[in-house]
């Protein structure tokens, strides 16, 4: 990956565990798992973007 996209990547990854603490998720051990794969997710974006 550039240095681009691994701060896509990054960012893209930190906003995630704040939609998962603004939901309350992080602190409910029963609460859905939400596990990112950051060149996962990168590339589906780019895909997406097309």
């Amino acid at each position: 990956m550039t240095d681009e996209q691994t701060t896509t990547a990054a960012f893209l990854v930190a906003e995630l565990r704040r939609a998962r603490m603004r939901r309350g998720w992080s602190k409910d051990p029963t609460g859905p798992v939400l596990t990112v794969d950051p060149a996962s997710w990168l590339a589906f974006v780019v895909a997406s973007s097309r």
